[in-house]
């Protein structure tokens, strides 16, 4: 139970271990280069967040950055955004300010983002206020919203604050359905293009120790790509958009089953390790039937997160380092928004 007294330590500690620069940027438009696999220009939007900023759309084709929301403070969190397939319902994963004299833990609930910004409005509430709900994302038919949920588990005769903290993935039936849990130990939800699959990452509740699982949409037949053993840390896993591989940010290859004490202790931190891993990481894949993993890129950067543009020509990314674009293989890799210390997610949009 002295897992609980340190969960609340670190997550002071970690609302203070993230800055971000005041003004994001502008890109200048990216000009074909002499490679053809540089050779198609891309198209359409990148919706993504900055933590302690808020909301922004990025056009890819004038290179502009709009923000739509603008959080209130430096103490308030847009943590994670998902748009429906229609695109007409946003939904961040968002902590508003503390109250005065407060600290801001990162719990965050699921609101809704009005079209054309403005202040979200409260979607689905945390049961407990020491909870958390992140890492929203949608089902392919834009029927079901899934998350991540951390929770607190409180044996029977515990002492007051004393309790464990466990990781689930539910989805609720959209708009107006009951949450349900899909899988437990688990988070990093991710849907098929088809919507028949999800991978996911899983979370031995003991050592926090990672595996990759791919299953059915409803968490059924499940099957293991990775044990623990193999990876110290896996996180932010998407389909290949002919559905062929699951990818996936990871720390490093072999040698470690325990995670190292600074991921371990981002793992106690909740829902922050889950938008932002504090470990230097690397794009990887793998077959989604299994086999051996692939290591895409060497960048050694934190806080990885991607989407597929809707053509399958490109993955578009945010870490530490601001936005980058690469093809599915890692080839043509390109920044094309430098930031400093970032720290969100991100989808394309046509």
């Amino acid at each position: 139970m002295l897992r609980s007294i340190v969960c609340t330590a670190l997550l002071v500690l970690t609302a203070c271990s993230v800055e971000l620069s005041d003004a994001t940027p502008a890109i200048t438009p990216l000009a074909p280069t002499a490679t053809p696999a540089s050779s198609t220009a891309l198209t359409g939007r990148l919706l993504y967040t900055l933590t302690q900023q808020g909301v922004w759309q990025l056009d890819l084709a004038t290179g502009n950055s709009t923000q739509l929301f603008k959080t209130q403070s430096q103490d308030s969190w847009a943590a994670s955004v998902a748009a429906s397939p229609d695109g007409g319902t946003v939904i961040i994963a968002y902590a508003p300010p503390p109250g005065e004299g407060e600290i801001q833990f990162g719990y965050t609930d699921l609101y809704r983002l009005p079209t054309g910004g403005a202040t979200p409005q409260p979607y689905l509430e945390r049961p407990d206020p020491r909870e958390s709900l992140f890492t929203p994302t949608w089902s392919a038919d834009g029927r079901y919203l899934y998350y991540s949920r951390l929770r607190r588990i409180v044996a029977a005769g515990s002492q007051p604050g004393q309790f464990d903290i466990r990781y689930d993935i539910e989805r609720v039936a959209y708009p107006a359905g009951q949450p349900e849990t899909v899988v437990i130990n688990a988070f990093w939800p991710r849907l098929s293009e088809d919507g028949e699959r999800m991978v996911y990452v899983s979370v031995d509740p003991a050592t926090f120790a990672n595996g990759l699982w791919v299953a059915e949409a409803d968490g059924g037949n499940a099957l293991q790509l990775l044990t623990p053993e193999q990876f110290i840390a896996v996180d932010s896993p998407l389909f290949s958009p002919d559905g062929q591989h699951v990818l996936f940010s990871a720390v490093s290859a072999g040698g470690a089953s325990t995670p190292p004490a600074r991921a371990l202790f981002d793992w106690l931190t909740g829902a922050r390790v889950a938008e932002a891993h504090n470990v230097p990481s690397d794009w990887w894949r793998i077959p989604v039937g299994g086999g051996q993993a692939e290591k895409l890129t060497s960048i050694f950067d934190v806080g990885l997160y991607g989407d597929f543009s809707p053509d399958g020509q490109h993955m578009a990314f945010i870490s530490a380092g601001g936005i980058a674009v690469m093809r599915p293989d890692g080839s043509d890799l390109r920044t094309i928004l430098p930031l400093t210390n970032a720290s969100g997610s991100l989808e394309w949009l046509p």
